[in-house]
């Protein structure tokens, strides 16, 4: 059995959301999962998790690749459309949502606006995600930061990065706070206008 972050029925919407302490805890269980996963130890960690993946078209390259990596963990992963599950732009059943809840441990959210995100999740009690799988997503940094650490093999209140790109964006701004929060000395170089 593996130990998970001490994150429990948490919506990991954005990097800010999670203490010092959580981001090394998530990055030292990645990279047990991952030697383990390389040594032929892995199992089946989410063995009797039923996730949902919510999006109203069919899955995109970023959804497959975090059901394939669900699925790889043991997990069993579901694709409901929205509209099939009464959940619009316009609003959610709290009925379906709060039935949604107890069929499933978690729910990505793909391309869905933002309140109805703030819904979903509200009503359904548990952990949702806010399209996790796509490469904007601002925890996409919490997988930057596991590979600068394996890279440079140091602790990260002992890496200095630089950031070539626009601070402003999704990625940018979830460096800026995991930087601030992690100790990494973080130097940006973008254009003027976005300084």
């Amino acid at each position: 059995m593996y130990a998970r972050p001490n994150i429990r029925h948490r919506n990991l919407w954005s990097v800010q959301s999670l203490s010092p302490a959580e981001i090394r805890d998530v990055l030292d269980t990645a990279r047990r999962l991952r030697l383990a996963g390389q040594t032929g130890q892995a199992g089946a960690p989410l063995r009797g998790r039923n996730l949902a993946l919510l999006h109203e078209s069919p899955p995109d390259a970023a959804a497959d690749g975090l059901r394939s990596a669900a699925m790889g963990l043991g997990a069993q992963v579901s694709h409901l459309r929205p509209a099939d599950a009464r959940i619009s732009p316009a609003g959610a059943d709290t009925a379906t949502l709060r039935m949604l809840g107890r069929l499933y441990d978690a729910i990505d959210c793909e391309a869905l606006p933002p309140a109805l995100v703030a819904d979903v999740a509200r009503e359904t009690g548990v952990p949702v995600f806010n399209g996790l799988g796509h490469v904007r997503h601002p925890t996409r940094v919490l997988a930057e930061l596991l590979a600068m650490q394996d890279h440079s093999g140091k602790a990260l209140d002992h890496l200095s990065v630089r950031f070539v790109g626009d601070p402003t964006s999704p990625c940018g701004e979830a460096l800026l706070r995991a930087a601030a929060a992690t100790g990494i000395e973080l130097r940006v170089a973008s254009p003027r206008d976005r300084w």
